[in-house]
C-alpha cells in the first residue's frame, strides 16, 4: 500500500510538474485548434448532431431538474434579501425537499 507521506519538496516538485503539463496542454491547443477553422466547425458539426441524436435524453433530463432549478433559483433570491424565513414560509414542500441542513 502507498504511504501518503510527502516532503514539501515532493510537494512542490509535483505542483509544478502539474503546472508545466498544463500549460503545454493550453499552449498545444491554442497553437493547434484554437486557431483552425476547419476543426472548429468539424467540432461544432458534431456538437449539434450529437444534440440531434440525443435531444429527447436531454429534454427528460431537463423536465427532472427543472423544479429543483427553480427552487435553487428561489432560495437564492430570497438569500440574498436576507428573507430565509419568509422562503419557508412561501415554498414549505421546496425547503424540505431541497435545503434541510441549509
Amino acid at each position: 500500500m502507498n504511504n501518503l507521506n510527502y516532503t514539501d519538496e515532493e510537494i512542490q516538485s509535483a505542483l509544478k510538474n502539474w503546472e508545466s503539463r498544463k500549460k503545454a496542454a493550453r499552449t498545444y491547443y491554442k497553437n493547434r485548434y484554437h486557431n483552425d477553422e476547419e476543426f472548429r466547425e468539424k467540432h461544432k458539426q458534431k456538437s449539434r448532431d450529437n444534440y440531434l441524436i440525443n435531444k429527447e435524453k436531454i429534454a427528460a433530463r431537463y423536465q427532472i431538474q427543472k423544479k429543483y432549478k427553480q427552487a435553487v433559483r428561489r432560495f437564492n433570491y430570497y438569500k440574498e434579501l436576507g428573507q430565509i424565513d419568509k422562503f419557508r414560509e412561501l415554498y414549505p414542500e421546496e425547503y424540505k425537499s431541497y435545503f434541510i441542513g441549509v
